[in-house]
């Protein structure tokens, strides 16, 4: 018992003595610093009384974040300096929840009541101890980002940003930029004007982007906000996003009309209309409209069984322009209807109504058998029709060539209106001629080429072109061989007349 009043006296007395001389501590100085990735909080301290010896309790806090971190009692001699440090991680329970591109204002207290504070940016990236812009607020489509992990929107939407800052220096030439990483097709890239800030002031810049309607869903992204331009150091700043899309959606991609450069009055045309599904469920059946409400024009057909992402054109689809529609460009609505028709959506295209057209010469047309035999003056058939309503004088004019002579009869015929004429050419091979050759003819009307063709043959070694000596020795050895034949035959002859006459005279002796 007498222990315990003993250790309560003590420790009674302990805290007078600190109450006492506490107030003779200062802090001298507080930062943060940034070491390999972690934060220091250094603090100075300094005893003020040259008398005694104090003791003194440290704790930090971070404005906001509720967390307050006791270092435990510090002992200081008589006019005695001590420099602290404590890693942040350490120093603040609830580090882990600290946002990255943040700025915190962090204190650090004693028990006497005196605190200093620093405000430090949280986050490595582009990080710098000279900040010359601090990034206060920011908010999207307002709805402030530090109070959420993601921001969750939908594809096609517009963001809209706006960024309240203070300038800790003067700054001329600034620009922010915000950018969006993720999407493949482009760039999702906006700027600020390059602006001037002044030391102290706060500002507040607006920007927007638009989401590309095909930027890919159910998936996260990553909005940058970064200084440039002039600015060495601004609060960085990543958001998520979370872009989703509709439960029920299906785009229209594009119009395909054929003919495609324009259509004439009184003419038909067929359209397709190519779709896909950016929502997120499966369309049983599209329904899908073409109109022309200025020319009173629309027809329809359906698409079935268009699954999640899919892209499918839809069948034929044919229209006829009015012989009175005027030249000119029309609005074309095509009109989708899905989710049981329950929803709907639509994009506007345009048609492109021609001048009523001009009546244009057809070409003549020129039929003739090609890869033919062009020995000694054969003869081709070559036929000109005349498609157009009026008559045309038209002739066959050969091109010289080293190896033949070509004639054309006629030389010139009046071709009346659909009707045709045939033209005989006459290939005369020159000596010596062979091989595969080529006959060119010009079709003119008048004076004036309207065609050029080439007919490929072919012509045969002639009989003017025997070697005759070879021939000669051909029949020489011919005859050679008659001879020869004739005298072995001969001297056979011979031989067995002799045999028979020895037997007739032995036969005799007998």
């Amino acid at each position: 018992m007498k222990v315990n009043k003993v250790l309560t006296w003590i420790m009674m007395s302990f805290a007078l003595l600190i109450a006492s001389v506490s107030a003779a501590v200062i802090i001298d100085d507080f930062e943060v610093q940034k070491d390999n990735g972690d934060y220091v909080l250094l603090v100075s301290l300094h005893n003020n009384d040259a008398n005694a010896t104090v003791y003194e309790e440290v704790s930090f806090s971070i404005d906001g974040e509720g967390s307050v971190y006791n270092t435990g009692i510090i002992r200081l001699d008589t006019t005695d300096v001590v420099v602290l440090s404590y890693n942040l991680r350490d120093a603040i329970s609830s580090y882990n929840g600290l946002m990255r591109g943040e700025s915190y204002r962090v204190t650090v207290s004693l028990e006497t009541g005196a605190a200093a504070t620093e405000t430090f940016l949280f986050g490595t990236e582009s990080y710098s101890e000279d900040l010359e812009l601090i990034l206060e607020e920011i908010s999207v489509n307002n709805i402030e980002a530090k109070d959420i992990d993601t921001l969750q929107v939908m594809n096609g939407e517009t963001l809209n940003f706006d960024l309240r800052f203070v300038a800790t220096a003067n700054v001329e030439d600034a620009r922010i930029l915000i950018m969006i990483d993720g999407y493949e097709h482009t760039n999702l890239l906006t700027s600020t004007d390059i602006f001037d800030a002044t030391e102290g002031k706060t500002y507040v810049k607006s920007l927007s982007i638009t989401l590309p309607s095909d930027m890919t869903n159910q998936r996260d992204y990553v909005v940058r906000i970064i200084g440039a331009n002039g600015v060495s150091g601004i609060s960085y700043k990543e958001l998520d996003l979370f872009v989703d899309t509709d439960r029920n959606r299906v785009d229209v991609l594009d119009l395909v009309m054929t003919p495609s450069n324009g259509i004439h009055a009184g003419i038909n045309f067929i359209a397709n209309v190519r779709i896909k599904n950016m929502g997120q469920m499966n369309q049983e059946s599209v329904k899908v409209t073409i109109a022309v409400p200025a020319l009173g024009m629309s027809e329809s057909s359906y698409v079935s069984n268009l699954n999640e992402r899919a892209i499918m054109t839809s069948d034929d689809m044919l229209l006829f322009v009015p012989e009175t529609a005027a030249a000119g460009s029309y609005e074309v609505i095509v009109t989708t209807s899905y989710n049981e028709g329950y929803t709907t959506s639509s994009e506007t295209f345009s048609l492109n109504v021609l001048a009523p057209r001009e009546v244009v010469e057809d070409n003549l047309l020129v039929s003739f058998k090609n890869n033919v035999d062009l020995s000694a003056d054969s003869t081709i058939e070559v036929v000109v029709a005349n498609p157009n309503s009026k008559s045309m004088p038209i002739s066959l004019v050969p091109v010289e060539n080293a190896w033949s002579t070509i004639e054309v009869s006629p030389t010139l015929f009046m071709v009346q209106g659909g009707a045709s004429t045939t033209f005989v050419v006459t290939v005369s091979p020159k000596s010596g001629a062979s091989g595969e050759k080529d006959v060119t003819l010009v079709v003119k009307e008048g004076s004036n080429t309207v065609n050029e063709f080439v007919i490929n043959g072919f012509v045969t070694e002639s009989d003017s072109d025997i070697d005759w000596m070879n021939v000669g020795l051909v029949v020489l050895l011919i005859i050679a061989i008659v001879v020869l034949l004739s005298l072995v035959v001969s001297i056979a002859k011979r031989r067995n007349d002799k045999e028979d006459d020895e037997l007739s005279s032995n036969e005799e002796y007998y």
